[in-house]
Order: structure tokens, then sequence, then C-alpha cells
């Protein structure tokens, strides 16, 4: 009897897979059908608009990183507070 060995799927695909699921979230009584990316950016979004400066730096790093890899025809956002000026992230200390 032979055992077959399953080959494992790259992290890279499993994470994908993952952002690409979708699930049932209900906003204001309405039940929508969202991906999990989706879903995770209106959760950073609403944390940082709260004031929450580790979600803001997601955001940021990740717009960082998601510009990085546009094609042609990219499109920009930019982070501003009250007054319009540009958020920029804060760094760590150490």
């Amino acid at each position: 009897m032979r055992i077959r060995k399953r080959i494992a799927k790259p992290t890279v695909a499993m994470i994908d897979e993952f952002f690409a699921s979708e699930h049932i979230v209900t906003d204001n009584g309405i039940s929508q059908r969202r991906s999990a990316f989706d879903i995770i950016l209106v959760q950073l979004v609403n944390k940082a608009i709260a004031g929450n400066t580790r979600a803001l730096n997601v955001l940021t790093k990740y717009h960082a990183f998601a510009a990085s890899r546009v094609g042609p025809n990219p499109c920009h956002a930019l982070l501003v507070d009250d007054h319009g000026n540009p958020i920029k992230p804060r760094k760590k200390n150490g």
C-alpha cells in the first residue's frame, strides 16, 4: 500500500486564496457577500478614522506596497488630516 504525499501549496497561493475568499457580512442590516480583503480593508479604514495610529500605519504601508505594484494606469490615494495636510506614518522607536 502506497501513501501519497500531498504537495504543499506555496504560501503566496494560500494568502491569495484567503484574501479572495468570500464571506457574508451585515452592514446596517443589509447582508452582503464580500471578500476577506474588502472586510479587512474596511476595518482598517474605520480604525484609522477613529484615531488608531497602528491601523493608519498599516494602511500607509499597504498603499506604498500597492503603488509599487501598479500597472500603467495607477490609482493614487493620499491620506490627509482634517486640514488637508498629508499624513506620514510614524516611525517606531528602536
